[in-house]
């Protein structure tokens, strides 16, 4: 999605287009506003950078991650500082420099743990396990993805305690209602 659109004339509509769908393919409303407007800036740029990098233009796309990593440092959002660095070790895999890749990989998953962001967490452990894997490191590649098979169980779990606690106000809002 928004891929026609990935011109080195026209990046911020490529951007917009790589941005919201993924609003509109789970990610609900709240969740979306739930970070500051410097958080959003920064995905933004995360997104142009991508448009540069399947463009082919490294040099672009890591200065574009470069500066979502300022903003995220500059907002203290622990988060963005690890989508970021994954955006990183994306651009180097891209390059061939798998070890890199594997560096930067492991800073986002630190900076994931320390924020108790499962997500990133669980992005950057498969992330890790395929890098591994691809350098011949079997053991650490089948360590990560265990990582990753937890990581995913638990944030199913946690999807399923929010809707189930979305459902328990419904129905006591129902309730008040009704008397």
């Amino acid at each position: 999605v928004g891929f026609p659109f990935a011109t080195k004339q026209n990046y911020y509509t490529a951007s917009l287009f790589i941005l919201f769908p993924s609003a509109l393919l789970g990610r609900s409303r709240e969740r979306m506003e739930k970070f500051s407007w410097k958080s959003k800036f920064h995905d933004a740029l995360i997104n142009v950078g991508n448009v540069y990098l399947f463009s082919g233009d490294y040099e672009n796309a890591e200065k574009y991650y470069r500066k979502s990593l300022q903003i995220a440092d500059s907002a203290l959002d622990e988060r963005a500082q690890s989508y970021s660095w994954q955006a990183f070790a994306f651009l180097h895999e891209k390059q061939g420099n798998l070890n890199q890749a594997v560096h930067y990989s492991l800073k986002a998953l630190n900076i994931a743990k320390e924020a108790q962001y499962l997500e990133g967490q669980y992005i950057n452990t498969k992330k890790l396990s395929d890098l591994y894997g691809r350098l011949k490191n079997f053991q650490k590649a089948f360590q990560y993805l265990g990582e990753s098979d937890v990581l995913k169980d638990s944030i199913t779990k946690a999807n399923e305690i929010d809707n189930l606690a979305q459902l328990e106000t419904y129905f006591d809002f129902q309730n008040l209602q009704a008397q």
